[in-house]
């Protein structure tokens, strides 16, 4: 017998329905208006008696030829018919869920009752509805990217209505309107992709084809967007973008917090993002101050509710913010953020993420046996935890064999940090690190060099290392502890 949990009906489409689905789609079926095959109620609802399995839809009793018989219980099983009721059903529920989307959206149920009139004839009322529809659309403030788009599409169906005439003073104003909304509809549109396109080029090193960027900037400006809030984020973006200096994130920074009221959490999260970015790229080439900029930016996130992403944070983003906290000394703020976004962590990224941020709280707090406690827990499930857990191992053994105490076990502190140096430029050259960049492996390695030095007091060598061109991680830690270093 054929089970029908392999079928197309229930893995392609039943198994993506939720549970609310499954209430209002009998009664869906059940509207004469809707459907006219009475045979799809039972059939929906022997379908729903299995959903107890919900989503696996794993029962393997549930085959073609039971399902067949709750349908049509006097009848010999016909495959022929069943996979008609599949595909007319498949169409059902097609029809279902489009009806679900225009029953959420006001504005949709607007514009398709506005074409209804032209639909039938009714000039007048779909004349008098569409303008209705345009003056409430130019009064808003500040316009999204989809408004110019109504708006040139409320304008060309006015325009090129048969009943509409060419020679008079309306006519002339909806073609105006149709090119000046496209115009605003094409400098928004690309001011937005351009931005995107510059935000990539720093995360994968690829460069892209922006033609015209300069020109929609200037252009835009003649038009309406001149005052627009959304279009003059996305020009400030891109012109930062393309000359990341101090200046240009000064003025991004200011501008994102004068107007945060005005823009949605898509706008704020892009300069959020090219925000941080930079700030971060400063604070390891050893400008410490923009380390405060990027707490502000993760308190900003918070506080705007743009931290998360489906509802989850990465883990790497949830241990960065809180070490960030502890590092500034604000500690009351680090336990809020690891109180309130711990659930949102993946489940099998949680334990490491929550071990190694508590460990980040303590190193700051100069607690640092209770840091090297607190890293035994972690299980190193990721490249990024591996590096962290490593990189502040080898800091927090460092700082224990400042106070000239010996571990428990009776070995030297700089002992330890040695062997946890050894142990890290031994992984750095392994295969679990293939995937990383170059600039980043040895950034790293540089990390692993000076702090052998530093373990052995050679000054020298660390502020020749310290002043060479290319990368270092944790670079304010390192100069910090060069400072303390005695000549020898």
């Amino acid at each position: 017998m054929s089970r029908l949990n392999d079928s197309k009906l229930i893995a392609g489409l039943i198994k993506k329905l939720s549970p609310q689905d499954f209430d209002k789609i009998p009664h869906f079926l059940a509207s004469p208006y809707h459907n006219k095959n009475k045979a799809l109620c039972p059939f929906f609802k022997a379908i729903k008696h299995n959903w107890k399995k919900y989503p696996a839809f794993d029962n393997d009793n549930f085959t073609e030829e039971r399902v067949y018989k709750k349908i049509y219980p006097d009848r010999t099983f016909n495959s022929g018919t069943l996979e008609g009721l599949k595909t007319d059903l498949i169409k059902k529920i097609q029809a279902y869920l489009a009806y679900e989307e225009v029953a959420r959206d006001a504005e949709l149920r607007k514009d398709l009752m506005i074409q209804g009139y032209a639909h039938r004839s009714d000039y007048n009322t779909f004349r008098d509805k569409s303008r209705n529809a345009i003056q409430t659309l130019k009064k808003k403030k500040p316009k999204m990217l989809e408004d110019f788009q109504q708006l040139l599409d409320k304008n060309h169906k006015l325009f090129f209505h048969p009943g509409t005439p060419r020679d008079n003073t309306f006519a002339d104003d909806y073609i105006r309107s149709c090119m000046d909304s496209l115009d605003c509809f094409y400098f928004l549109s690309k001011i937005t992709y351009a931005a995107e396109f510059l935000t990539r080029e720093t995360l994968k090193d690829q460069q892209y084809k922006i033609r015209l960027l300069d020109e929609t900037i200037s252009l835009g400006k003649q038009t309406e967007l001149s005052g627009n809030v959304l279009f003059h984020t996305y020009s400030l973006i891109c012109t930062f973008m393309k000359s990341p200096n101090d200046e240009n994130f000064g003025e991004l920074k200011m501008y994102l917090f004068q107007n945060k009221q005005h823009l949605a959490k898509d706008e704020k999260s892009d300069c959020i993002i090219a925000l941080t970015n930079y700030a971060f790229s400063q604070y390891k080439n050893g400008k410490n101050n923009f380390q405060k900029d990027i707490l502000l930016f993760y308190k900003f996130r918070d506080e705007q509710d743009v931290m998360l992403t489906d509802d989850n944070i990465p883990d790497n983003a949830f241990t960065s913010a809180i070490s960030t906290a502890a590092a500034c000394g604000d500690f009351e703020w680090a336990e809020h953020f690891l109180k309130k976004y711990t659930p949102k962590i993946k489940e099998d990224l949680r334990e490491d993420a929550l071990c190694l941020s508590q460990a980040y709280i303590h190193f700051h707090k100069k607690a640092y046996l209770k840091t090297v406690e607190m890293l035994t827990d972690v299980d190193h499930k990721t490249l990024y935890t591996n590096l962290r857990f490593r990189s502040l191992t080898i800091r927090a053994f460092y700082e224990l064999s400042m106070t000239n105490n010996k571990s428990d076990d009776g070995e030297d502190f700089d002992d330890k940090a040695e062997k946890s140096i050894k142990s890290f430029k031994k992984y750095l050259d392994g295969k679990e690190t293939k995937d990383m960049s170059k600039e980043k492996k040895n950034a790293y390695k540089n990390f692993c060099s000076i702090c052998s030095d530093l373990i052995w007091h050679r000054k020298d060598r660390v502020l020749e290392k310290i002043a060479k061109k290319g990368g270092l991680m944790f670079r304010p830690w390192i100069e910090e502890k060069a400072k303390k270093l005695r000549w020898y």
